[in-house]
């Protein structure tokens, strides 16, 4: 079958022209369809009935636009008369609108168009066109039209709402990702919402004009619940949580809504929660963490309340920003609590870092936590946790905090933590913690190199047939001088160890040096004058290296 070069072919009578056919044509051909319209086609000196059965012969739906002007031309007629005989040869398919006509106008007419289901012009332009597209061609609807639907509904939703409360307006945000849940209305709202309406694609959100005027007359209406949703909403009033409620729900109605959309709120889902703004969400405390004689004091933490009640209440800490977060729920009645602790070292300074990993240790040890209200000077107390959420396994990174905090303590250094922590960091952490604390290090090393001339040379190889040390002195010590990218410039040192065995690597007659590599026996010793004087090599002296 030859493809169709219209989608849909308008039979009308001229006189329904300006009120409804033109705007509909117009909107059907915005929404993507190819409309065989006269106005849109017919071009000076063209033969009308040629372009006629062009347009009937040509297009895939006919559209008839039936009204009272319509019965009583027998133009339309013909036309009408057209499509049915290109539906019989299955070329064309007829779509009936309804335009100032009953039903019993049609059957007197036509009992054929009767009998087929018809769009209805009483029910707007828009929902005509939108009804027709969703029949000729379904997919210009998913291909960036639903926005602008969804646009109009909202459009057309505001000024409805002028209509019925003028206090209020409506401002519609429009986004794919916007679905009709009511989660996405737990959240607390901000100042100035009283109510929101969510459609795929689409929310509304009613805004009061004047919050004090409106507040002399809210939004009014009743819900009806079952007697086993009682023990629900006391959780609200009592531990602050949020509850939903579907099946214990027997019925909802809100006023203004029964206006907006008759009979359609009956039934559903509800969803409670503590109102925003109805309570304190700031508290600013001085927290003790402690345990016995140990204990850690930070002078000010900034708590938000997330879940308010009268037995309960849930608290993160905010600000300032810290290495750890503290997460308390607390019981009012046995003034006990629950508590979890979340650490985040990265870009915080090591000796911040070294308080907040020992509060996490006093906590995990059984340690409580003490809170003293500074807005209102008053002493809260000691809150004794019977639950902690605290991670495992902290020993490694507690070594290794604490040996960050020696090394930037002992070269009066300032050490963030700016990058991943692995084996090269814990590495590096530790030899230099070992040499700011003892002065010396001992490592196991494979192999060095050295320069050394050729009586050096000679005394090493006599070292190692005699099983002596030799010693040497270095200006850099390679092997561990950063954590996190932070240098710490540890001097001169010297270096000591028993060879076993060395090969010459370069050497020349004109060299006075010569460049040997070393393998020792045992762990190399590594001396630091800065932090621990030398008593003196304990062993054959070298000059330099070639490391």
């Amino acid at each position: 079958m030859a493809k169709k070069k219209w989608d849909a072919f308008l039979c009308h009578a001229s006189e329904d022209k300006t009120e409804f056919v033109e705007p509909l044509a117009e909107e059907l051909r915005h929404l993507g369809l190819e409309v065989w319209y006269d106005k849109f086609v017919l071009k000076v000196g063209d033969s009308l009935r040629r372009k006629v059965d062009e347009g009937l012969s040509g297009s895939r739906f006919g559209v008839v636009v039936i009204s009272p002007d319509f019965f009583r031309k027998n133009w339309t007629r013909e036309e009408l008369d057209g499509l049915f005989t290109l539906q019989m040869e299955g070329a064309s398919r007829i779509l009936p609108v309804w335009h100032k006509v009953t039903k019993a106008d049609v059957i007197a007419h036509s009992p054929i168009l009767a009998s087929r289901f018809a769009l209805n012009s009483a029910d707007g332009i828009k929902a005509v066109a939108f009804g027709l597209v969703e029949r000729i061609k379904p997919k210009a609807l998913k291909l960036g039209h639903t926005q602008r639907r969804v646009q109009d509904a909202g459009t057309r939703f505001a000024e409805q709402l002028a209509e019925v409360d003028s206090r209020l307006q409506a401002e519609v945000v429009l986004s794919p990702q916007i679905t009709p849940s009511l989660h996405d209305l737990s959240v607390a709202a901000r100042p100035g919402i009283v109510a929101s309406i969510l459609q795929d694609g689409m929310r509304v959100d009613l805004i009061a004009r004047d919050p004090a005027d409106y507040n002399k007359n809210p939004i009014t209406g009743h819900v009806t619940f079952k007697p086993e949703a009682l023990e629900q909403l006391s959780a609200v009033q009592k531990k602050g949580e949020t509850v939903t409620l579907t099946d214990e729900v027997v019925d909802i109605s809100v006023d203004l809504f029964s206006q907006l959309f008759p009979g359609a709120t009956s039934g559903g889902k509800v969803i409670i929660r503590p109102a925003a703004g109805a309570y304190v969400k700031k508290l600013n405390f001085r927290v003790t963490v402690r345990a016995g004689e140990q204990f850690v004091q930070y002078d000010r933490i900034e708590f938000t309340i997330e879940r308010p009640g009268s037995e309960e209440v849930e608290m993160v800490s905010t600000a300032p920003r810290l290495p750890l977060k503290l997460r308390l729920v607390v019981r009012f009645k046995d003034r006990s609590c629950n508590f979890k602790v979340t650490t985040s070292h990265f870009g915080h300074e090591i000796r911040d870092i070294l308080k907040a990993d020992l509060a996490v240790s006093i906590l995990a040890a059984g340690g409580d936590i003490h809170l003293f209200d500074l807005d209102s000077g008053r002493n809260i107390g000691s809150l004794e946790h019977s639950q902690a959420d605290i991670s495992e396994g902290r020993e490694a990174l507690s070594s290794f905090i604490q040996a960050a905090y020696d090394v930037a303590e002992a070269f009066a250094q300032p050490l963030h933590w700016t990058g991943r922590l692995n084996e090269d960091q814990y590495f590096k952490a530790a030899c230099l913690a070992e040499i700011v604390r003892k002065g010396t290090l001992q490592l196991p090393v494979k192999s060095m190199r050295l320069k050394a001339s050729h009586e050096q040379l000679e005394q090493i190889r006599a070292c190692i047939s005699q099983n002596r040390a030799i010693g040497f002195q270095r200006p850099n010590f390679n092997e561990a001088d950063s954590i996190f990218g932070t240098r710490f410039e540890v001097g001169t040192h010297y270096v000591y160890f028993v060879p076993k065995e060395i090969k010459v690597i370069d050497a020349t007659a004109s060299s006075v040096d010569v460049e040997v590599e070393v393998w020792p026996q045992g762990n190399v010793v590594f001396s630091f004058p800065r932090f621990t004087p030398p008593s003196g090599p304990a062993g054959e002296s070298l000059v330099g290296d070639a490391g």
